[in-house]
């Protein structure tokens, strides 16, 4: 058994108002003691629910080739033709909607 804090002290460190940890003591969230008249909590298991309480990192973000647009390619204001171009040959900017790409193959 580690040393007992005071819920003041519990609420500075979970960064919360001491009614809410009188609240979540209350509820049997956190685990606490009722010595005489005064609440008190287990720095080392205030720490161990902190510590079970932590979430864990999402994973990282599915990077797309450059030029092919995110979404159904059934989307009206895509390019269907994506599909069917190499990567090098995909533009990023305006010219992948069909309108541009008219006229940058009419140019080029």
């Amino acid at each position: 058994m580690g040393k007992m804090i005071t819920a003041q002290e519990a609420a500075e460190r979970l960064g919360l108002k001491p009614k809410t940890v009188y609240a979540m003591i209350a509820e049997g969230d956190i685990p606490g003691y009722k010595i005489g008249r005064a609440v008190r909590l287990d720095e080392d298991e205030l720490e161990a629910w902190k510590a079970a309480r932590k979430i864990a990192p999402s994973p990282a973000p599915i990077r797309r080739a450059p030029g092919r647009p995110a979404g159904s390619p059934g989307q009206k204001h895509r390019d269907p033709r994506w599909r069917d171009a190499p990567a090098d040959q995909i533009y990023t900017g305006l010219a992948c909607l069909s309108r541009n790409r008219k006229k940058t193959e009419a140019s080029a």
